[in-house]
């Protein structure tokens, strides 16, 4: 907000979905079992019969505001592990967002920096330079064409542009600045534990790179 002001600003706004109870999201969310003598929860196939209340599932984006007409200008939906599951609400609700936004005089902005299955869709995305993570522009002007950076586990997380209403320049989003931020403030450094191996499996040129990076007493012994 503050490269933004005075003439937007940035605010949180949420999807909210009901999964069904069958639904693979909660498996993922709301493990249904414990194991004994352990404190590792373990994820079991869907037992709805012990899920009786109405699960709703709120999921935030962050909205770029025109101050003077208070209209959202541009949409950036950092992707979870639940958008990108298949047959999901939480899957089904993304996507619903993203055509309502796509049809819209609104510029969408997705992030993507879980290692996996890509969150776009289409075949010719699969075909780009191998990835870990991706970041995907779709302004209005460039519709139905987009801006995508391809990024690999051992980059730097690139400073993207974001969209504002034309003839304003894009307001520059260091992701690399933002997630080393957000790592030291949040005290991540305490909590993860870098002597597991990470889900997915780093290959092996991967795994040798972030071996090099780890401290001697965080490493896998």
């Amino acid at each position: 907000t503050q490269q933004l002001r005075p003439k937007y600003v940035g605010r949180f706004a949420r999807r909210v979905y009901r999964p069904e109870p069958d639904d693979p999201v909660l498996d993922f969310y709301l493990p249904t079992s414990f194991k004994a003598g352990s404190d590792v929860t373990t994820l079991n196939a869907p037992r709805p019969q012990i899920r009786l209340i109405d699960t709703e599932f709120r999921e935030s984006r962050v909205e770029i505001i025109e101050v003077a007409n208070r209209k959202a200008v541009t949409v950036i939906e950092v992707a979870s592990p639940s958008n990108k599951m298949p047959g999901s609400a939480s899957r089904k609700s993304y996507l619903e967002k993203r055509q309502e936004i796509m049809r819209s005089p609104i510029h969408w902005v997705e992030i993507d920096l879980l290692r996996g299955k890509t969150i776009l869709e289409r075949p010719v995305y699969a075909r780009l330079l191998a990835h870990d993570y991706c970041v995907h522009v779709s302004t209005v002007e460039q519709r139905p064409k987009g801006r995508i950076w391809t990024i690999r586990l051992e980059d730097r997380l690139p400073v993207v542009g974001i969209p504002l209403r034309a003839p304003d320049e894009d307001v520059p989003l260091d992701l690399q600045a933002v997630l080393a931020t957000t790592y030291d403030r949040a005290g991540y450094d305490l909590t993860i534990d870098y002597t597991r191996d990470p889900k997915p499996p780093l290959s092996k040129a991967q795994a040798a790179w972030a071996k090099k990076r780890l401290p001697k007493r965080r490493r896998k012994s």
